[in-house]
């Protein structure tokens, strides 16, 4: 029995780490839990960064494309309201001059 109380007293001891390498592992163990999860709050800032970044490149491009399309259509617009002006100046016109035509008959 002797022998088996020597054989367990050295397997103890072998499997016993000292102190200085729990707190090393403890340590490390921190500053990788740390740094992890740093990362992940920076990586979630800068995704938030990129996407409002995104967004307010999307709403520019939107406003100039629509501004480039006004300031594309705008002649073909006033040309239109002028052609529209110019006949019911002309259909004006004529209904006087009907109307006179009629007075003097």
């Amino acid at each position: 029995m002797e022998s088996d109380a020597g054989s367990q007293d050295r397997h103890r001891r072998t499997l016993r780490l000292p102190l200085t390498v729990c707190l090393a592992l403890l340590l490390s163990g921190a500053v990788v839990g740390v740094g992890g999860a740093l990362a992940l709050h920076h990586y979630a800032q800068t995704s938030r960064i990129v996407f409002d970044a995104t967004a307010s490149v999307f709403t520019r491009m939107g406003r100039e494309s629509a501004l480039a399309l006004e300031r594309t259509t705008a002649p073909a617009k006033l040309l239109v309201e002028l052609k529209a002006h110019v006949r019911l100046i002309l259909s004006r016109t004529t209904r006087r001059e009907e109307r006179r035509q009629r007075q003097r008959d």
